[in-house]
């Protein structure tokens, strides 16, 4: 299996190299690559425009500086994953971007951008003190995710992002298209205004605070489940066709018998020159009928008996 993985992971490298190499994809001098963990690079203003090559990421304990100017370009499939801690320090003037490699704006690419270019900003884990000023997402699947400790941004905007949303803590905020907007998590003063829940119109204001911690948000209450009524019922038929199957035929049997018995003194009687009133056979000749309609009864019974244990196994087998 590990050697499969293997053989999948450089078929797809060498698929994906011979797709740039084929399609033109270039990128001047002035572009710096780089991958996996960015501790150690030194984000410069100046040397301004990065290549993610894979993902990269911050380790838990690390900070990583950001400086305003700095684009970030990142291939398509790739993640910016933060464990640690993280300052973009863009400005009015001078704003950080995070965008696709296929965004004409910053690279060469024969490609036309796209909102599912690249994954997105995953906040995660340990993270904490986490800082985007005057930044822009763009062309991202879900431009950021927050599952950590504090995170405050200010003027951040996303743009042609396949989801209008930033999920934080696992609470969805719609971020409208091409607007800045400032949020801060936890809540720096206890008095702020309640938070925009996902799906509601756009809201007039940019800002958006949302509530502490100390006070989660629950989700709604998941939609009564309808399993116990399908067992409920699966078993109800069972049982009850299980249980008339067994004496409905038994039934069925000692009917059959009965029946049997009947017919044989029947024909003794047609037989017999005996045919009084009052004579044995006569009065079993007249069971007959009797217990022919038994016998048809209670195959109907039995039928319905078989009827409610196959239904009871067809929804063993559907649920």
């Amino acid at each position: 299996m590990r050697n499969f993985g293997r053989s999948c992971t450089i078929v797809s490298r060498f698929l994906f190299g011979l797709f740039f190499c084929t399609t033109g994809f270039s990128y001047g001098s002035e572009f710096r690559r780089i991958s996996g963990d960015i501790t150690s690079v030194e984000f410069d203003a100046v040397q301004k425009y990065y290549i993610a090559e894979s993902d990269i990421e911050i380790p838990e304990g690390k900070t990583v500086v950001i400086p305003g100017g700095v684009v970030i370009c990142f291939r398509p499939g790739t993640t910016f994953r933060i464990n640690g801690q993280c300052t973009i320090n863009g400005s009015e003037t001078s704003r950080a971007v995070l965008t696709s490699m296929n965004d004409s704006l910053y690279c060469s690419s024969p490609n036309a951008p796209g909102p599912y270019d690249w994954n997105g900003v995953e906040i995660v884990g340990s993270a904490q003190n986490v800082t985007f000023n005057y930044t822009d997402i763009k062309y991202a699947q879900t431009p950021l995710l927050f599952n950590a400790q504090t995170l405050t941004l200010k003027q951040i905007r996303r743009l042609n992002t396949a989801s209008p949303f930033f999920i934080i803590n696992e609470q969805q905020i719609k971020i409208p298209q091409d607007s800045t907007i400032d949020l801060e998590y936890p809540q720096s003063t206890p008095a702020t205004p309640p938070p925009v829940v996902a799906n509601t119109p756009e809201s007039d204001t940019n800002s958006t605070t949302l509530p502490s911690p100390s006070k989660p948000i629950l989700p709604p209450a998941p939609k009564p489940s309808t399993g116990i009524l399908k067992r409920t019922a699966r078993w109800s038929l069972l049982g009850t066709g299980s249980a008339a199957v067994i004496s409905t035929g038994t039934t069925l049997i000692i009917s059959h018998l009965e029946h049997k018995k009947a017919d044989d003194f029947y024909k003794e009687y047609l037989t017999s020159t005996a045919k009084e009133n009052g004579s044995e056979l006569y009065d079993n000749y007249l069971k007959k009928d009797e217990s022919s309609n038994s016998l048809k009864l209670t195959s109907l019974v039995t039928g319905i008996a078989s009827a409610l244990l196959f239904a009871g196994f067809g929804l063993t087998f559907y649920f």
